[in-house]
């Protein structure tokens, strides 16, 4: 997984993935990007600046032999 410029390339519609807006104290959030072609926070508050977007990871496999 790798960082992808928003100038070359846009995730689908409404799915949640990681941007980055890096004149922020806390560059990287998680959001979306809508099909007015805004990005948003989960809660739908608009993210200005964003630059890069990326595939949020899979999550861990959890081993249930120990539980």
């Amino acid at each position: 997984m790798s960082w992808r410029c928003v100038t070359s390339e846009l995730p689908d519609v409404d799915i949640v993935i990681l941007v980055c807006v890096p004149c922020e104290s806390d560059p990287v959030w998680i959001g979306y990007h809508d099909d007015a072609g805004k990005w948003r926070t989960p809660e739908g508050a608009v993210i200005p600046g964003v630059t890069h977007w990326m595939p949020l990871p899979k999550e861990p496999e959890v081993d249930k032999s120990h539980e």
